[in-house]
């Protein structure tokens, strides 16, 4: 399962990933996407399920994306791929699809 590669805006990850002296690398970082990630289909919606870090950073993020492209983030990250995985698996169906689809007619910009 191939991400297409996005571009951020500055500051768009301020708060995500706690700023340390000497964690920053000497190059473009890159995410590294975990094989945990997947896609789902839950009432009749598409969305995937991904999990994925920065190549310089250990912690990983957990974000849920529609076919239309409504994103549900995580504001905490996991100490593994595992964790981030258990973590969308504890919460119940009904919740996600609540969310969902509550944003599903947005549009996204890209």
């Amino acid at each position: 399962m191939t991400r297409p590669a996005q571009e951020l805006e500055p500051g768009a990850l301020a708060g995500v990933i706690p700023l340390q002296r000497n964690v920053m690398p000497n190059h473009d970082p890159h995410l590294v996407y975990s094989p945990l990630s997947r896609h789902h289909r839950l009432d009749g919606m598409d969305f995937d399920v991904w999990i994925y870090r920065f190549d310089f950073y250990p912690a990983w993020a957990l974000e849920i994306v529609t076919e239309k492209g409504v994103s549900l983030v995580w504001k905490e990250l996991f100490d593994s791929d595992c964790e981030a995985l258990e973590a969308f698996g504890s919460i119940p169906a009904e919740d996600c699809m609540a969310y969902l689809l509550s944003h599903a007619d947005l549009e996204t910009k890209h």
